[in-house]
């Protein structure tokens, strides 16, 4: 019998510890949603972990139907970035930053990309 109360406390620790973490991890986390009379909306979800990365991802629909998603991510040196906008009707630009250059991929819908490289000067 003491086995199973033992059992059963460690198994409560374990629960308990794990919903702890899932709380930590959620601390750092920012969502705003709001939406307007006009049938348009935004979701904005920011993100930074422990290390001191980030991401935000902002999702806007407009009244007409258009949506229009953009994921922000961002190192914890603030040296490099990159950025990614995804439309509906199936394109999407992609932009990485980093110390020393910039470079810029533009995916049209039918999958042809075009690709535009820049160093720092």
């Amino acid at each position: 019998m003491k086995n199973v109360v033992i059992s059963l406390a460690a198994a409560g620790f374990f629960t308990g510890m794990g919903m702890a973490s899932v709380a930590i991890a959620q601390e750092n986390t920012t969502v705003m949603h709001t939406e307007h009379a006009d049938g348009s909306s935004k979701t904005v979800v920011h993100k930074e972990n422990p290390s001191g990365d980030s991401k935000t991802v902002v999702h806007k629909e407009n009244s007409d139907g258009d949506s229009r998603t953009v994921v922000h991510k961002e190192s914890a040196d603030g040296e490099h970035a990159k950025t990614m906008v995804a439309r509906e009707d199936g394109s999407k630009t992609i932009v990485k930053r980093g110390p020393h250059h910039t470079k810029r991929v533009d995916v049209e819908p039918n999958g042809d990309k075009t690709i535009t490289k820049k160093d720092a000067d």
